[in-house]
């Protein structure tokens, strides 16, 4: 006969019995059995225990899952902390370099200057010490020594103002250079807090006179010059517009200050001319003669040297009103167009603006000798006119015939030329 395995509802024991039987008692708790509520409870049981190991390995996926994303979540957590540590640690090594070449940079400035002082007191000394040697018991003693970049600054005390006695002292002084290869030295010799002379010893130890007052003068020669120079340029002015405004000396020169109330450079080049003519007994004694309209408007300085030489120093023509300078467009318009007319050509433009006055005319000649003859014609008519450079186009058409400059002097200059 075939057995069954059948389970004690009540203590869960294992039973053998018969598969057909339908009742039976636990040998174990004598609990009464029926075979079909034993089925039942079995399967309902097994069914049970299906559903809680299904509702079981639910659970536990979840919380691996859950646990998972915890530890994914703190290895992020971790991962950016450590990212940020990284951050603030080269951001602290950063500014601990930054620290460091910072202080390196002020440790070197610091020790630099104190090299560089170091050196450029050594030099000082060096050189008041060969100087203070080679004037020893002379007339002359080191007033002060200083060296700025490349150059010496030397004071030099002179109790001499005679021009040999400086020359030999100055000689004693460049020598001293030799030693100094590479600097140059500007030496003042100095008389009671006033130069008597100054010059410049470049790295080659030649010397340059810059600035030269040994010569110096009395109030009564200075009242002399100033004398002689006023009659001599007081005759030179007569029968011209100008007059003598002033007249007076200062730093070796003298200075005559002339005006006029005109701006025409021919008048004022034959005037400078005339003065320099009689300056030449003067020799040594330049004069700055300071051309000036209507005392308020200084136009020009020339320096009149020795032996008669002039010098223009500067020209300040566009200090000229706006109504003085239509004045004398309008006086270029008048004396030339007379002339356009007879040479069949038309004046377009006369213009003065930066100490130049530009004149255009355009021509119906282009042929070498008319335009030639046209040029002298236009000469003769502004001669006396001019108050600055001067320059004049003629044009045919588009294209430049000649061009040409009549400059403070007078003289012209051709710049271009398409007349062949």
């Amino acid at each position: 006969m075939k057995l069954i395995a059948v389970k004690c509802p009540q203590c869960g024991a294992d039973l053998q019995i018969e598969e057909d039987q339908r009742i039976c008692f636990c040998e174990y708790c004598g609990c009464r059995i029926l075979i079909d509520d034993v089925d039942e409870r079995s399967e309902q049981s097994e069914n049970h225990n299906s559903a809680d190991r299904h509702i079981d390995e639910t659970c536990v996926r979840e919380a691996e899952l859950k646990n998972e994303r915890e530890r994914r979540r703190e290895e992020e957590r971790r991962a950016k902390e450590l990212l940020k540590e990284q951050k603030r640690s080269r951001r602290r090594k950063r500014r601990r370099i930054i620290l460091l070449v910072f202080l390196a940079l002020i440790v070197y400035a610091v020790i630099s200057v104190r090299i560089s002082t170091m050196k450029r007191n050594r030099l000082i000394s060096s050189l008041t010490s060969s100087l203070s040697s080679k004037l020893a018991g002379t007339d002359a003693a080191v007033n002060d020594v200083y060296l700025s970049g490349k150059t010496f600054y030397v004071d030099l005390d002179a109790a001499t103002t005679q021009k040999d006695r400086i020359d030999e002292l100055q000689k004693e002084v460049v020598s001293v250079m030799d030693s100094f290869a590479g600097y140059r030295m500007r030496l003042d010799f100095l008389k009671d807090y006033s130069t008597v002379r100054s010059v410049d010893v470049n790295e080659n130890g030649i010397v340059k006179v810059w600035t030269d007052k040994t010569d110096t003068l009395s109030e009564e020669d200075i009242k002399s010059i100033c004398s002689a120079y006023e009659s001599y340029v007081q005759a030179s002015l007569d029968g011209t517009d100008f007059t003598l405004f002033e007249i007076n000396y200062e730093g070796d020169q003298v200075y005559a200050h002339i005006e006029t109330d005109t701006y025409y450079r021919v008048p004022v080049k034959k005037t400078v001319d005339a003065v320099a003519a009689v300056t030449e007994i003067q020799q040594e004694i330049p004069l700055i003669l300071r051309y000036s309209y209507k005392q308020n408007t200084r136009l020009a300085d020339f320096t009149i040297s020795s032996g008669g030489r002039v010098q223009e120093d500067n020209s300040a023509l566009n200090n000229i009103p706006d109504e003085e300078k239509d004045a004398i467009e309008q006086e270029y318009i008048s004396a030339l167009k007379e002339v356009c007319r007879r040479n069949d050509a038309s004046l377009t433009t006369v213009e003065l603006y930066n100490d130049c006055l530009h004149v255009e005319i355009n021509t119906a000649n282009e042929k070498k000798n008319d335009v030639e003859k046209f040029e002298r014609e236009i000469d003769t008519a502004i001669e006396g006119l001019t108050p600055a450079d001067t320059k004049i186009e003629l044009n045919h058409g588009y294209s430049s015939v000649k061009d040409w400059t009549i400059d403070k002097k007078g003289l012209k200059e051709v710049t271009l030329d398409f007349t062949d």
